[in-house]
């Protein structure tokens, strides 16, 4: 390959991301230099070590080459095209790529569609973690220091150890029916009366009941 096309950063076509060494490299066809040049495994920029996003294949990159040696191509990064859009987070429609000029937004979104965002928009800050499909989502606001969970399916919370709630308020509301189930349960209202209420029967059983 002549040098002189080493002389500045080019665009390539990634066209293998299954490196059998498991260095995270890529295979990068060249095509504007002719349409058999593709490169053999090749390393790719990114900003620690601690980070992993492997580019898709078919994603556009951008290739340089180290001392201007051919032998020697590093994928700087992928760069938007027309082909490939830019993502949207589909939160936030005034602040979606930068239309009210804000810079809002600044996210990561998976290709199955699930997302981290960062949400910088005035009075209404906040941080997004969001599945495929909208279907669960866990949200902590700036404002009012607000943490939705929120899910269309199952809410699970497990630990080996206690599990420990602290709140000024606690409030538990289901629209079916709430079930405890324990070895020990015990009501407590300290310095406070303890309220039990139904719309229909009370039922309490037990091999011994007190009431004090």
């Amino acid at each position: 390959m002549d040098r002189h096309y080493m002389s500045a950063p080019v665009f390539g076509i990634v066209t293998d991301n299954a490196d059998p060494d498991g260095l995270g490299r890529v295979k990068v066809g060249l095509y504007h230099l002719g349409p058999e040049i593709v490169t053999n495994w090749i390393h790719i920029l990114t900003p620690s070590l601690g980070v992993f996003f492997l580019p898709e294949i078919g994603d556009q990159v951008v290739v340089a080459f180290m001392g201007d040696d051919p032998d020697s191509p590093i994928v700087l990064g992928a760069v938007w095209s027309n082909k490939q859009r830019p993502p949207l987070t589909e939160e936030n429609a005034e602040s979606e790529l930068n239309k009210n000029g804000k810079n809002n937004l600044r996210f990561i979104k998976s290709r199955s569609g699930s997302r981290i965002i960062f949400d910088d928009t005035k009075d209404n800050e906040k941080v997004q973690l969001i599945s495929n499909g909208s279907t669960s989502r866990i949200e902590l606001a700036a404002k009012g220091t607000n943490l939705l969970f929120k899910t269309n399916g199952v809410v699970k919370v497990s630990a080996n150890g206690k599990i420990i709630i602290n709140g000024k308020e606690c409030k538990i509301k289901a629209s079916n029916g709430i079930l405890t189930q324990s070895k020990d349960i015990k009501l407590e209202g300290k310095n406070k009366d303890v309220n039990v209420k139904a719309g229909n029967a009370i039922g309490v059983k037990g091999d011994g009941i007190n009431l004090n």
